[in-house]
């Protein structure tokens, strides 16, 4: 990278230049890679730092590929430098847009593992279910542990890691409280006509690593006054494909679309990739897919993301996958709603923040775990902790869509995409939510939108076809594999066309909540089928 960029300058890479960075410059006050910026990979702990990052054009910003990882440390830094506010964009962002290509791979790791057993207040010795040598852990990494009691939890260092074989490190600080481990045996001698009951189940806390080689901060905003972090965003044609990058210190609330790692209006972009990612301290979401299909988001890590850990947010997105993600927030869980706020988009309402519980955009009921207004994707094995509710597919918050899809959808009634094997606990309302969703027959366009909606026979506003069928989604949407266990609620007001199939609820206070729903289009004739649900007084009674 040319000595030509100097402290608080607007330094431009040309279309026609690639530039290799190798040193650490002085703070610049904006940086507009519109060529190539490639970091050097042989370099360790080199450090950009500059008020924003705009790729433009035909851009590329390249740290490290997903064949050539970068296994140094690298640093983006977005500071307070004066560059003057993007109309767009706003300020202290890294961005692509038009035709840009963004790549950052920071070394592969396994990103989470859980408890293979109990660890007790002041131990320091961790059994893991997967062995950290396997999973590329390091000694001074630091991991977090979910809560397994709705309680205060914390982030951990690994002191020390055991033999290969067996699945140990040794953590500092000791633990700061129980944590549940490996798999409990829940057993009672029936009823005669129950007969004996003898299961186990995994209910197991959460081991995420918080450590990455590429990280992308700025100045802490999670207890600061006005929340506001960086955000980064990739919007066009082009591309963001990131990798085992740690974004913290984000989000800018309450400004619709300022988000730690967010798709914005990217159509259908397969070669979009958020994986391996650890998203830390967020005050206004951890991963936001917007106005984008055939995008990947897995494996990534949401530690303190308020509001939403990951947002599907205007209801025409289509065809994504969302698997094994795992949403957690270290605070408390709160044990009333929040404050109501009525600031809008005028400002925030510190008053009514209750841990990781805090109304998105200071708009009434827009927060958990997952918070999803597009249906039409997939949910595979992602686990939620601690949060308001863990899923939350809410197509009665814009029943009409939202943004760019406003007018276009109809949320309540889009079919859900595959939703299997993830898991709740420990959420302070519901964990499974599916609120007062009615998927139906709906012709899409491809980008998502309902190609007849201006029909008034459209099936969005018709619960019967003008033939006088059923206008419900045939086959029936289902919901497989859904384990929750210490929430509140698990279900929804009025579902229909929807079945779960071997749902396990374990000691929650409403196993399954259901208000109404109504015969399947499809002629099915059970909604919960091979399930269970399991209550066992006291926790302790869990332990055998």
């Amino acid at each position: 990278m040319p000595t030509r960029c100097t402290a608080g300058s607007d330094c431009v890479v040309p279309a026609d230049e690639h530039w290799i960075l190798d040193w650490s410059p002085p703070e610049l006050a904006s940086l507009t890679i519109r060529g190539k910026l490639e970091w050097d990979r042989g370099m360790d702990a080199l450090q950009l730092t500059a008020g924003c990052v705009l790729v433009e054009g035909n851009g590329t910003l390249e740290v490290g590929t997903e064949a050539r990882p970068m296994s140094k440390l690298a640093t983006i830094n977005l500071t307070d430098a004066q560059a003057a506010p993007h109309a767009m964009l706003g300020s202290r962002y890294l961005a692509g847009k038009d035709q840009a290509g963004i790549r950052m791979h920071g070394r592969p790791l396994g990103t989470w593992t859980l408890l293979a057993r109990d660890i007790a207040e002041g131990e320091s010795e961790l059994k893991l279910r997967e062995d950290p040598h396997t999973l590329s852990w390091r000694i001074g990494d630091v991991i977090g542990i979910a809560t397994t009691s709705r309680g205060q939890t914390q982030p951990y260092t690994i002191t020390g890691i055991g033999p290969k074989g067996s699945n140990t490190v040794t953590i500092q600080p000791p633990a700061a409280t129980e944590y549940w481990g490996g798999f409990r045996r829940l057993h009672s001698s029936g009823r005669a006509s129950a007969g004996d009951f003898n299961r186990s189940f995994e209910l197991a806390a959460e081991v995420v690593n918080l450590q990455r080689t590429v990280v992308i901060t700025g100045p802490p905003n999670w207890d600061s006054s006005d929340w506001k972090g960086l955000h980064t965003k990739i919007t066009g044609r082009g591309f963001m494909d990131a990798r085992y990058v740690r974004v913290e210190n984000c989000g800018q609330p309450p400004h619709q679309g300022r988000y730690c790692l967010h798709f914005h209006l990217m159509h259908r972009c397969p070669r979009c990739v958020f994986h391996g990612n650890a998203v830390v301290n967020s005050t206004q979401v951890g991963i936001t897919v917007h106005g984008t299909h055939q995008a990947r988001v897995s494996n990534n890590v949401m530690w303190n993301t308020m509001s939403a850990g990951v947002y599907i947010e205007d209801g025409n997105e289509m065809n994504n996958t969302f698997e094994e993600n795992v949403v957690i927030c270290m605070h408390e869980v709160p044990q009333v709603n929040p404050l109501p706020c009525n600031k809008g988009d005028t400002g925030i309402c510190p008053e009514a923040r209750r841990g990781c519980t805090y109304d998105m955009f200071n708009q009434g009921g827009r927060l958990g775990g997952f918070f999803v207004i597009g249906m039409t994707n997939a949910f595979i094995r992602n686990r939620v902790v601690n949060m308001e509710n863990c899923f939350w597919f809410k197509g009665s918050a814009d029943p009409m869509g939202r943004g760019h899809a406003a007018g276009k959808v109809c949320p309540m009634h889009l079919p859900f995409g595959r939703i299997r094997g993830n898991v709740c606990h420990d959420n302070r309302r519901f964990g499974m939510y599916l609120d007062f969703q009615q998927p139906r027959m709906l012709p899409r366009d491809e980008n998502g939108f309902v190609a007849d909606i201006h029909d008034p026979s459209c099936n969005c506003f018709n619960e019967v076809t003008p033939q006088g069928e059923d206008s419900g989604i045939v086959p029936a949407n289902v919901v497989e594999d859904e384990l929750d266990w210490h929430n509140e609620f698990v279900g929804q007001y009025t579902l229909s066309d929807v079945r779960y199939l071997r749902y396990v609820g374990i000691n929650n206070m409403h196993c399954m909540y259901w208000k109404s729903s109504k015969k399947f289009a499809d002629k099915s004739l059970h909604h919960v089928v091979d399930s269970m649900c399991i209550n066992v007084p006291g926790a302790s009674a869990l332990v055998s």
